[in-house]
Parts: structure tokens; C-alpha cells; sequence
């Protein structure tokens, strides 16, 4: 069964559509993939991305998202990098751009 389907308040986009609506959009691809998936979207001037990708910068992303800008990159490698590097202080941990 479809979420739509079970849930009344649940409504489905194509990418397209999710890019249209929305200002800030949390991108998760793998970098393999991302220049051909972004490359079929349009986005325009003051969106703004905050990606999960690993293997790409947040420059090569920014660069495949033009107009809108990517403005934090949360890659697995890094976060696993710095959560294990603070140790005890875990907590207080930053990761972003």
C-alpha cells in the first residue's frame, strides 16, 4: 500500500516538484549519480542545499546546483572521521561547511 494511499495528508512530487516547492531542500545522492539526477532539474536563485553525499564537495555540489547555492555538505566519511577524533567529546562535535 502507497503512504498516499494510507494517509489522507500525504501527497506525492516528482523531483521537479519537490524542487518547485520548497526554498531549502536536503539532497542524499550518491556522488555517481548526482550529475545526471541534478542535471534534469531546474533550481532557481535563494535556494539553498544541505547534502549527505559522499565523494563529492560542497564545491562540485554547489557547481551542480546553480542558481540556488549548497551550503553545508554532511558526507559519511567526515562524520565518521570526526565523531571518532573527539572521543570523549562526542557531543560537541561539528561537523558542516
Amino acid at each position: 500500500m502507497r503512504l498516499s494511499e494510507a494517509y489522507e495528508h500525504v501527497t506525492i512530487a516528482d523531483n521537479q516538484g519537490v524542487v518547485d516547492a520548497s526554498d531549502v531542500i536536503f539532497l542524499g545522492l550518491m556522488a555517481e549519480v548526482a550529475s545526471e539526477v541534478l542535471a534534469e532539474l531546474k533550481f532557481r536563485d535563494g535556494q539553498r542545499m544541505i547534502t549527505f553525499m559522499a565523494g563529492a564537495t560542497l564545491e562540485q555540489v554547489d557547481a551542480l546546483v546553480r542558481p540556488a547555492r549548497a551550503v553545508a555538505n554532511y558526507d559519511a566519511v567526515s562524520w565518521n572521521r570526526a565523531w571518532r577524533d573527539a572521543g570523549d567529546d562526542a557531543g560537541r562535535c561539528r561537523i558542516g561547511a
